[in-house]
Formats: C-alpha cells, structure tokens, sequence
C-alpha cells in the first residue's frame, strides 16, 4: 500500500552545488545521498522533498510537523563540528526525524570524548593525545594526527603520521595543525594492524549488526603506513584509492575475532544510545585485539558505501535499508 506521510531529506547547504564537478568529494557524496535517498522515498510510496539545512529550509518545516525529515546533513557551513545543529533544530521544532539525537551526535562527532566514554566503558580505544592534555604521551611511538570533529576521511593522510620520540615534538606537531583549517587536531597512536567498520541498523526495534566488512591495504610499501585516508575514500585516481578495498570474507581462524567485533559494535549502540544506522570503526593488532577508532552516528549510505554495502551482503536491498531507518524515528 502506498505511504502517505510526507519526508523531506535534509542534506547539506553547500555553496555552488549547481556547478558539481568543482564540489569537493564529500560534498559530492553527499548529494549523491540526496537524491538516491529522494529517489527511494518516491519508490516506496512516499511524498518526498528536497530541502538544504537553511533558514529558508526550517521555516518552512516548522509549518510541516507531521512531515518526517530524512537526516543526511554531514556539516554545517563546511564545519564537522556544527553536526549536531540540524537534529537540534528539528528537536525544537518538533518533527520527527532519522538517525541520532542532537545530545547523540555532538558527543560522537567529538572524538576525543567519545574516546573518553570508551575508556570508561572499559572499551578499548588508542590512546591520544591534545594540544591540552598530554597524559598518555609515550616516547617512541608512532601517532597519527586528526581533526577532532570531522568524518569522511577529512584531514586524514599519510604525512600525519608520525613516530615521536619528544613531548615537544608532538605538541608543536598538533599545535601547528590547528591554524592550517581552523580545526582542532588530537594525536592518537597509530595501531599497526588490520583495519574493520562494522554497520549498525534498526531492525523493529533492536538493533541489527551487520557483517564486518576489512579494509585491505594491497601494494602498499614498507614507508606506507595502511590508514584509510581521504585518497583512499574519495580520490579515484589516487594509488590509495586503487589499493584500498573492502572485503566480507574471513577464514575460519578469524571466528573469534568477527564475534568479539560484532559484540563491542553493540555494546557502543547501546552505550551511546544510537538510532536508526551507525557504523563503529576499529583496527586490531597483532595480537587479535580490537582497538575503537570511532563512532559514526550519522554513516554515508550512498550505494557504494561500506554500510549499503553490508547490508547487500546479508541481501537487503536499498529499499529495505530506507525502511528500516525510518522505523527508528526520535
């Protein structure tokens, strides 16, 4: 039977979107979501409209409360950190929505406090270091430096990691990070090993973990160090990109390891009270020990994307991933 509620898919209000090819990759992807979000919604029978987080856009859905919001908005103005500013808004004006709280995705997008409540948990987490607090320094490690409050890969690269042998070092290191974008960086120790993201979803009501999907780093050099970088993720014509593939096949001797991982992804669901779609991203060492690199409360669900493509391998198609996000609404 056909839906009659209305949705509107909320997506980023970026500047230029008319002229695509000279957007940045993420904001690409990003509405490449739109409209493959849209476009499903019209499929299954609903209403569905398209609206850029503005202040044209919340006007007009203040006078629509019984409409849904589909929320896929990334970044606010080009800022990670300003996530949370569109479920706030929509929790102000009172419409339904998909996907984490405001609450929810402030304290995900904010990495170094998720890693906080991780620990406390008694999760394991890399430890990590910031430009004021310097604690869990170790001399002679090797730390890869991030932004604090961005997805997408943003800001990550190969010539962010670094072995440091000085407290000195890593502070001018992440100090002389900071002013480059005008975001805040952290150091966090870079775990040599393998590399897993692991997708969550609602299903009627609990929580369905889907196959961990690794990370194969095929081809890269000794002086290459095996992250998951904005080339890797986004830049076609990048080596990393090529050399960076994805696979859900594990032998027998991993058993152990894929059940552990699938039972700490849930454990963060519940622990950080996710809604609708997740993704909980890990590395693991050389002696089979899982370490949480992050949290992602708000996933890319484009078709090519690591969750859309866990969901396919369990045999969900596209429209049964849009359906069961709208079951978990806030």
């Amino acid at each position: 039977m056909a839906k009659v509620r209305k949705v509107a898919v909320l997506y980023d209000n970026i500047i230029g979107e008319g002229l695509f090819h000279h957007l940045s990759e993420d904001n690409k992807d990003n509405i490449i979501q739109r409209d493959v979000v849209f476009n499903t919604l019209k499929e299954l029978g609903y209403k569905a409209y398209k609206y850029p987080f503005n202040s044209n856009s919340l006007k007009k859905l203040s006078q629509k409360k019984d409409w849904i919001v589909f929320n896929i908005v990334e970044s606010i103005n080009g800022e990670g950190k300003e996530i949370y500013k569109a479920p706030e808004k929509l929790e102000e004006l009172g419409i339904h929505f998909t996907g984490a709280n405001s609450d929810v995705m402030k304290t995900t997008t904010d990495k170094v406090t998720t890693k906080k409540i991780l620990r406390e948990s008694g999760l394991s987490t890399p430890n990590w270091v910031t430009s004021s607090d310097y604690t869990n320094f170790e001399p002679g490690k090797t730390y890869i430096v991030k932004p604090e409050n961005e997805d997408a890969s943003i800001g990550i690269s190969q010539e962010n990691i670094f072995t440091i042998e000085k407290l000195e070092d890593i502070k001018s290191i992440i100090l002389a990070k900071n002013p480059l974008e005008n975001k805040s960086y952290f150091a966090e120790e870079y775990i040599d090993g393998r590399e897993f993201n692991i997708s969550i979803f609602n299903n009627n009501g609990e929580p369905t973990v889907l196959p961990p999907a690794e990370l194969l780093f095929t081809n890269y050099s000794q002086n290459q160090y095996k992250v998951a970088s904005y080339n890797a993720k986004w830049d076609e014509e990048s080596f990393e990109y090529k050399n960076t593939n994805r696979t859900f096949a594990f032998p027998p001797e991993d058993e152990d390891l894929i059940i552990e991982l699938r039972d700490i992804a849930y454990k963060c669901w519940k622990i950080f009270n996710l809604k609708g779609y997740a993704r909980v991203d890990f590395r693991v060492d050389s002696n089979n020990k899982p370490w949480i690199l992050e949290i992602n409360a708000n996933p890319c669900i484009s078709p090519d994307s690591g969750f859309v493509a866990a969901a396919n391998y369990v045999g969900l198609s596209y429209k049964d991933i849009i359906e069961s996000i709208l079951i978990d609404l806030n």
